[in-house]
């Protein structure tokens, strides 16, 4: 079907969308140093963005307290005869 068939059709014009699209009077270079001066408030934009997902992890899992031992302390040794096994020779 060509342009002017569908115009006398369907009695309208055809809208391409890459008519839509339109360059603006910015060049690169423009863009860039646009983009250059944007940075810092895209830095912070992320800093506070994983700071806010690492106290959502830290909330969610917390960490367990690991008993510290000393010197003289009495512990519980568990000698596992399984391990030993392995070690053995057949």
């Amino acid at each position: 079907m060509h342009l002017t068939s569908y115009y006398l059709m369907f009695g309208r014009d055809l809208k391409l969308p890459i008519k839509k699209i339109t360059l603006s009077e910015k060049t690169i270079l423009d863009r860039v140093i646009e983009l250059i001066h944007k940075v810092p408030i895209f830095r912070e934009s992320a800093k506070v963005t994983i700071n806010r997902a690492q106290q959502k992890i830290r909330a969610n899992y917390q960490i367990q307290q690991t008993k510290k031992f000393t010197i003289e302390d009495q512990v519980l040794y568990v000698d596992s005869s399984n391990y030993h096994e392995k070690l053995e020779s057949k």
